[in-house]
């Protein structure tokens, strides 16, 4: 009865090391697919409204800040910025990172934020404004002509 229990524990003990080799990774293979539960329900950061619309429009929009594995803001799109005060009233003095194009190859500016900022806070057209609410405006200086 003794041998039959060891025979079995042997036996157990080798098929957990033959389990756990077969669960060794396989090496990198250049690509990467993911599934997801559920399809995004729109793809215009104005109108998302799902959860499930954070993870696709977090693969085509960037930001000018983003979230680091520790939970830290740091700068994404924006090189720098920083809380300064005019008449009283704060407001924030971003600079962009240099050298950032959009798929077309068209460079990435400040009066594209001043766009998105506005379009983010018409009524008619986002479920977002009350994010905007504490701000009044969004200006891109006017550069000269080259």
């Amino acid at each position: 009865m003794i041998h039959a229990l060891q025979r079995i524990a042997v036996a157990a003990l080798l098929g957990m090391s033959v389990t756990a080799h077969a669960q060794t990774p396989k090496p990198a293979t250049g690509s990467l697919t993911v599934a997801f539960g559920a399809e995004a329900t729109v793809l215009d950061p104005t109108r998302s409204a799902a959860g499930v619309d954070q993870y696709f429009i977090g693969q085509m929009f960037e930001q000018l800040t983003r979230t680091d594995p520790s939970l830290n803001q740091i700068n994404w799109l924006a090189e720098s910025w920083e809380v300064k005060q005019e008449n009283g009233k704060p407001y924030l003095d971003i600079h962009l990172r240099k050298g950032i194009t959009f798929h077309n190859g068209d460079p990435l500016t400040a009066t594209d934020f001043e766009y998105s900022f506005r379009r983010q806070s018409d009524k008619k057209i986002s479920i977002w404004t009350h994010l905007q609410s504490a701000s009044r405006r969004v200006t891109a200086p006017t550069l000269p002509a080259i």
